[in-house]
């Protein structure tokens, strides 16, 4: 049979059933009600991740800093000090002897100084560990390990500077976090809120059997390759809390100097 007898047996509009679906496709919308509500929710929620993980960077620089530069002022300059009394500085020279604990290489101390770990004359110290407390971040007992290396399971005492309730001062490094992961019985996390401590605050320390009241005098931020907070001076009784800022980042370093209440 030929090939138009086939096309007349076609039933009419044959051509016209086959194209319905594809024009209906086609002119239906591309997406749906459904489908746009959960796209918004998606990007709402990127949103909020992204703001929840910058905020704490943009907090600390638009209110905590502005704070530390203002107890800043309050610090009397090393230069007046080192005039009012016979001060010695320790030498210290640059020893390189990192090693990484995790993945984030600041949970070690030998990582915080960029150029190499300082070393300071040797002290003799009648314990090696004790315990501070800072009752504004619910800050209890803590445990501090002079000379120690793992910031995952204490804070440490930079081995070299003095002990609390001596002349001179206690240099304490601690780490920081994110704000939303603090917890202060972590030692991971342990320092976060220091930039929110002002000056008249209280820390108190055990060491060796004796207890010690020290008041908050300054605040301030330096660069990580400032061996200054490592300095002695031996007029006054004092500590020195260092962590890293803004919260989470290891850009700069905080630190809260408190001198021991007579």
């Amino acid at each position: 049979m030929s090939l138009a007898y086939w096309q007349k047996r076609q039933p009419a509009g044959h051509d016209k059933v086959k194209s319905l679906p594809l024009d209906s496709w086609l002119k239906k919308p591309k997406t749906s009600i459904k489908v746009r509500l959960a796209s918004l929710i998606f990007l709402s929620a990127g949103a909020a991740l992204a703001l929840n993980a910058l905020w704490p960077v943009l907090s600390y620089k638009l209110i905590w800093e502005r704070r530390i530069a203002v107890g800043a002022s309050t610090l009397v300059p090393m230069d007046q000090i080192q005039q009012a009394a016979g001060v010695i500085r320790p030498a210290m020279r640059s020893e390189a002897n990192a090693i990484e604990v995790e993945k984030d290489e600041s949970l070690n101390i030998a990582n915080w100084f960029p150029n190499g770990m300082p070393k300071l004359p040797e002290k003799s110290y009648a314990t090696n560990v004790y315990t501070i407390s800072i009752p504004k971040l619910k800050i209890k007992d803590a445990k501090v390990i002079i000379g120690g290396e793992d910031l995952t399971k204490s804070l440490i005492h930079y081995k070299g500077t003095s002990v609390p309730g001596d002349l001179g001062q206690a240099v304490l490094f601690g780490h920081s976090n994110l704000p939303q992961f603090y917890s202060p019985n972590n030692y991971k996390t342990i320092f976060t809120r220091l930039p929110e401590l002002e000056v008249g605050d209280r820390i108190q320390i055990k060491y060796d059997g004796v207890s010690y009241d020290f008041q908050i005098v300054t605040l301030r931020v330096v660069k990580p390759d400032d061996f200054s907070v490592l300095e002695q001076y031996y007029n006054y009784r004092g500590i020195r809390l260092i962590t890293c800022v803004p919260p989470g980042t290891t850009w700069e370093r905080l630190v809260v100097e408190a001198r021991l209440i007579e």
